[in-house]
């Protein structure tokens, strides 16, 4: 079984789709931009690291199925640097 097969399989146990899914990302605090960019008409909350280095990004979104979160990661990833939680 693939990772990706495990992951839309443990998504679809523990959601029920359409469900609104909390997207988190930690990213550099001068990459906020390039985020905003993926996600441009999202409303993502951000905190500041004690050290202004970082941010936590959460993001709430109506997603219809598991392979939707995983593409949203997907796309995320494309920003250098990024963790995904």
């Amino acid at each position: 079984m693939t990772d990706t097969k495990k992951y839309i399989d443990l998504l679809n146990e523990t959601h029920e789709f359409p469900t609104t899914y909390l997207f988190k990302f930690i990213i550099r605090s001068e990459q906020i931009t390039q985020l905003k960019e993926f996600l441009p008409n999202e409303y993502i909350t951000q905190n500041l690291s004690k050290t202004g280095k970082y941010v936590s990004c959460n993001l709430r979104k109506k997603v219809e199925s598991a392979e939707e979160i995983l593409e949203m990661y997907k796309n995320i990833q494309k920003i250098e640097g990024v963790i995904s939680l």
